[in-house]
């Protein structure tokens, strides 16, 4: 617990500093996780799919990130060259992050609608984050989106 004499807005800045907002819950930065940086890039972009679209199909990320990732190089936010990522390290992201639904894989916690509503300024601060990752992300966001939803594929 916290002394009353510290806000909310105060902490959340501390947070924004570590973590990042996804669907209303704070997630640590993959930036302070002990990741090689393909794989960190990978749950960023993992992250990213949470946030924009709830559910994410494997086989839609596997082939995202194929052209990049799986058996070649992903890229970094500031585009170096970042090594590899492999079908095993996605699967450990998958269930570190999300759980298997009838529908694909959903974030692990439950949406936290009332948190943007009740602090709608932290929440515009971590969208305009969300806007910045997604744009550089746009090519591997495009490949996710042109893969068919497999619905075998989360078996």
């Amino acid at each position: 617990q916290f002394p009353d004499s510290i806000s909310d807005d105060t902490l959340f800045v501390a947070l924004g500093s570590c973590a990042v907002l996804v669907r209303g819950n704070f997630c640590l930065a993959s930036r302070l996780l002990a990741l090689p940086p393909a794989m960190a890039n990978a749950r960023n972009f993992l992250l990213l799919l949470f946030q924009s679209m709830r559910v994410v199909h494997r086989e839609r990320l596997m082939h995202a990130l194929a052209a990049e990732g799986i058996g070649g190089q992903l890229s970094g936010t500031n585009g170096e060259r970042r090594g590899t990522v492999t079908p095993t390290m996605v699967e450990m992201l998958l269930e570190q992050l999300g759980k298997k639904t009838e529908e694909g894989w959903v974030l692990k916690v439950d949406d936290d609608i009332g948190f943007g509503e009740k602090y709608s300024e932290t929440m515009l601060l971590h969208m305009q984050y969300w806007a910045r990752l997604l744009e550089h992300y746009q090519p591997l966001l495009r490949r996710y989106r042109e893969q068919p939803v497999v619905r075998m594929d989360e078996t």
